[in-house]
């Protein structure tokens, strides 16, 4: 939820119509840490905050992470 709190301030939500501009797309992949090879923690989805605003739900949707079935049998958690 950090993440998408970061993504809804002034900053990022005068400049996100921007992007447009200048990439085509954008993928991200990311792997979780491993356990004992990390002090990171896994990625966990959460819930918006129950007073969220109209932006915050729009954004907790669109950039939800989908976690491969492959990574989740390995996920410590």
């Amino acid at each position: 939820m950090a993440t998408i709190l970061a993504h809804i301030t002034a900053h990022h939500v005068s400049s996100s119509p921007h992007l447009g501009d200048v990439c085509e797309s954008i993928r991200l992949e990311w792997v979780d840490p491993i356990a004992d090879a990390s002090p990171l923690p896994e990625t966990n989805l959460q819930a918006p905050p129950i007073a969220a605003g109209e932006l915050t739900l729009k954004y907790t949707r669109l950039h939800a992470p989908a976690i491969a079935d492959w990574w989740a049998a390995h996920r410590v958690g």
